[in-house]
C-alpha cells in the first residue's frame, strides 16, 4: 500500500522502479486484496506512462548533447560514458554491484564508477549522515548475491591464486543472507532516517472504558512516552589486500563479506529488539512448589500465559509463543508417563507454533514477578516463553549500512585491512501487548 500511495509525478527514477517492482511482485505473489486490486493495476499503468515519459525525455536530452566523433572540435561535449538508465531495479544495481570492487576503489583512492557509484549514491541519499566511503541502501543490502572461494587471510600468494572456488548455489546464498526474527515475525519497521530519535505515541492497554454521554473520558495515550534513540552496531572483518584483488572483482568475496556482515548485523537487531519485548512484557504467573521455588513447567502454566496475552492484547485466540534456548529445551521435555512434550500438547491443542529465539535472553528472576506470592529471592536458570502482538513492536532504522575502510588499522604497512560495518537501529513497544512465562523442565529452588 506504501508503494503505490507513491507520487508519480514527483518521484525519482530509482524510487519509481522500486515501487513499480514491490507492486509487480505483489500482484505476481497474489498478496494484494481484491479490493485493493483495481488501484495496484492503476498504479501500474500510470507509472508505466511515466516512466515512458522519462525515457523519452532522457533520449532526447541526449541526442541534444551527442557529439559525432567527426567533429571533435565542437563546443558541447559528448554524453559520459557511463549513464544511469532510467529503466534500473533494485536487483539489477544490486546484481553489477561488486562490494570489493568498490572496497578495492577506496585502497587505491579511484573515484567510484558504474555500478558501484549507483549503489552509493542510494545509500547516501538514504542515510547522509553516513560516515563510511561505501554506503549500502536497506534494500541494497537484501538484493546482494553472490558466490564465494579461496582463503581471505592468506599470507601466501600460491594458497591465494591456486583457482580453486566453492560454488554456492542460490539456496545457500538465500540461507546464508539474515532477516531479523522480529521483522518476519510481523515487527513494525521505522524509517528514521533524517532525525536524531524518533518519537512514538504509547498507547497503552487496548481497551475501551464505557462512558455516560456527557461525560469526561480520559485518555490512556500518551505521545511523548517512547523516544528511539539509534544505538551503532558494528561487524569488523580483517582480510587480507591480496584477496580483494585476486578474489574480489570476479565477485568471489563479496557473498563471504556481505552474508557475514548483514547476518551480524541482524542478529545485533535481534538481541535489542528482544531487550525491549522483554523488558516491557507483563509476567504470567507459573505454578509454584511454594514461595521459594519454581515447579516444572505444565499444560496449567502455559495455558496461564494464554490467558495473560489474552488479557493485554484483546485477541480470542491462541498465540503464536516465542521460546528461549532454555524456553525450548523446557518444553520439548517429555511429559511423564507420556511419548509427547509440552510443545506437542499445545501445538496439539491450539494449532499454534512455537518458535525458537536464541537472543530471547534466558536468566535470573525474582519470584515476586513469576511466581503469585513469590519470595523475594533469586531464582537463576529459568528459560521464558513470550506471547504477543508483534505489530506492537516498532523497529527504527537509520538507513542501511555503512562500511569505514580502515587501511592502517590491522598493521602498519596496509597489506591487512580492517572493515568497519556500522548500523543504526532502535527498538520501542507501543502497547502493553506482550505476556511472559518463565519455564523450566525441572523444579527450580530459590537462592
Amino acid at each position: 500500500m506504501q508503494a503505490m500511495n507513491l507520487d508519480i509525478d514527483a518521484a525519482r527514477s530509482m524510487d519509481l522502479v522500486n515501487a513499480r517492482n514491490l507492486v509487480n511482485a505483489a500482484i505476481q505473489g497474489n498478496d494484494i486484496a481484491d479490493d485493493h486490486l483495481p488501484q495496484a493495476l492503476d498504479f501500474m499503468q500510470r507509472s508505466a506512462e511515466r516512466m515512458e515519459q522519462k525515457r523519452t525525455e532522457l533520449r532526447e536530452m541526449a541526442a541534444k548533447y551527442d557529439v559525432p566523433a567527426s567533429k571533435p572540435n565542437k563546443s558541447t561535449a559528448g554524453a559520459p560514458a557511463y549513464v544511469r538508465g532510467t529503466g534500473d531495479s533494485a536487483s539489477t544495481i544490486a546484481s553489477r554491484f561488486s562490494f570489493t570492487r568498490a572496497i578495492c576503489n577506496v585502497l587505491e583512492g579511484r573515484q567510484h564508477d558504474g555500478a558501484e557509484a549507483e549503489m552509493i549514491t542510494e545509500g547516501r541519499s538514504q542515510n547522509s549522515a553516513a560516515r563510511g566511503q561505501i554506503v549500502v541502501p536497506d534494500w541494497g543490502a537484501t538484493q546482494l548475491r553472490s558466490t564465494y572461494g579461496s582463503n581471505a587471510s592468506s599470507g601466501s600468494i600460491d594458497a591465494a591464486v591456486t583457482g580453486l572456488q566453492t560454488m554456492a548455489g542460490a539456496p545457500l546464498r538465500g540461507a546464508l543472507h539474515g532477516q531479523p526474527l522480529v521483522e518476519r515475525l510481523g515487527a513494525t519497521i521505522v524509517d528514521a532516517t533524517g532525525s536524531n530519535t524518533v518519537l512514538l505515541p504509547w498507547l497503552g492497554v487496548t481497551a475501551a472504558s464505557a462512558t455516560d454521554e456527557g461525560a469526561s473520558a480520559a485518555s490512556t495515550s500518551n505521545f511523548q512516552q517512547v523516544t528511539l534513540t539509534p544505538q551503532r552496531y558494528t561487524r569488523k572483518v580483517t582480510v587480507s589486500q591480496l584477496a580483494l584483488r585476486t578474489t574480489g572483482n570476479q565477485g568471489n568475496m563479496d557473498a563471504v563479506l556481505l552474508n557475514d556482515m548483514s547476518n551480524a548485523l541482524a542478529t545485533a537487531q535481534d538481541k535489542q529488539a528482544f531487550a525491549a519485548l522483554q523488558a516491557a512484557a507483563q509476567y504470567a504467573f507459573a505454578t509454584e512448589s511454594g514461595t521459594n521455588g519454581l515447579a516444572a513447567t505444565d499444560m496449567a502454566d502455559l495455558h496461564s500465559l494464554v490467558s495473560k496475552y489474552m488479557d493485554v492484547t484483546g485477541r480470542n485466540e491462541y498465540p503464536t509463543l516465542i521460546v528461549s534456548k532454555l524456553g525450548a529445551q523446557a518444553l520439548n521435555t517429555g511429559l511423564s508417563g507420556t511419548d509427547t512434550t509440552l510443545s506437542e500438547r499445545y501445538t496439539a491443542q491450539t494449532g499454534a507454533r512455537i518458535i525458537p529465539a536464541v537472543n530471547l535472553v534466558d536468566g535470573n528472576f525474582d519470584p515476586a514477578d513469576i511466581i503469585d506470592g513469590g519470595s523475594t529471592a533469586t531464582i537463576a536458570g529459568a528459560g521464558v516463553a513470550m506471547a504477543g502482538d508483534m505489530a506492537s513492536l516498532a523497529v527504527a532504522r537509520w538507513g542501511g549500512f555503512d562500511l569505514l575502510v580502515d587501511v592502517y588499522g590491522a598493521n602498519a604497512d596496509g597489506h591487512v585491512v580492517s572493515l568497519h560495518a556500522n548500523a543504526y537501529s532502535a527498538a520501542g513497544v507501543l502497547n502493553n501487548a506482550f505476556a511472559q512465562l518463565a519455564v523450566t523442565a525441572a523444579a527450580i529452588s530459590a537462592s
